[in-house]
């Protein structure tokens, strides 16, 4: 009798962790601050008075996903177009208006195809070359440490593989380091919908008419500072990319 007992404990086990993990990863949204400290990273605790500080969310909702930047007053919301290229708008908050960029209008004409980086703030192709080096917890709560040293710059990642979510990440150089940590997740549906449904009934620009509509106040006052075509993963506290070695910093400005 030994033995069937054992076969049934076998099969509801799995099935346990299976309905405890019941979650929906692309419905969520994830609240990350970061700090910034600039300097050579064995100074005094006292200098860190200087850190620079910046919120910002990510939020799934399905095919789209959206990276919202509270002290900047920006949401870029991207999806996949069928040929695999990404697109992206660029949503002004406070201004209630937008700009739609088409996949060519991104890296200068090269287009980005790396939906990783989107969906989840660090590329699959830097996760990759990282090195596993321990793990804890299990099931939804589990979370697992990679790190990478290369040219002269150590990153270190904490992973939800449940979520796909970062739990924490360090990108470390000689003269800065920049951490961001995850604070919270959300899952009510409803909010998340809401953070997309409102972005998409602001009144919307294709990048490529932004010349003839230089008339208008608000996309003159664009083209005269100079505005980010292009971002991805986790930024710095200007909302600029950090450039991570991998192809995923900031690519320029419409001019």
């Amino acid at each position: 009798m030994k033995t069937p007992l054992i076969l049934t404990a076998a099969i509801v086990l799995p099935l346990h962790g299976a309905i405890a993990c019941d979650m929906d990863a692309n419905h969520l949204g994830a609240r990350y601050e970061s700090t910034v400290h600039s300097g050579h990273t064995n100074t005094h605790a006292d200098d860190h008075a200087h850190d620079q500080q910046v919120t910002m969310t990510l939020w799934r909702n399905g095919k789209r996903v959206a990276h919202e930047f509270p002290k900047a007053g920006i949401t870029e919301i991207w999806w996949n177009t069928p040929n695999g290229f990404l697109a992206v708008t660029r949503n002004f908050d406070s201004a209630r208006r937008s700009i739609e960029y088409a996949p060519m209008d991104l890296n200068r004409g090269k287009g980005d195809t790396d939906w990783s980086v989107k969906y989840q703030l660090v590329s699959n192709t830097l996760k990759n070359k990282m090195q596993l080096t321990r793990q804890e917890g299990s099931g939804c709560e589990k979370i697992e440490h990679y790190t990478l040293s290369e040219n002269g710059i150590t990153y270190r990642l904490a992973w939800q593989p449940a979520r796909q979510l970062v739990q924490s990440y360090e990108v470390e150089r000689p003269n800065a380091v920049e951490h961001w940590t995850l604070q919270d997740v959300i899952t009510d549906t409803d909010r998340i919908a809401q953070s997309f449904e409102r972005r998409d009934a602001y009144q919307s620009t294709d990048y490529a008419d932004i010349g003839d509509n230089e008339s208008d106040p608000f996309l003159l006052k664009l083209v005269s500072l100079g505005f980010v075509t292009h971002a991805s993963g986790f930024y710095n506290a200007d909302g600029t990319p950090i450039d991570d070695g991998h192809g995923h910093g900031h690519e320029g400005h419409a001019h």
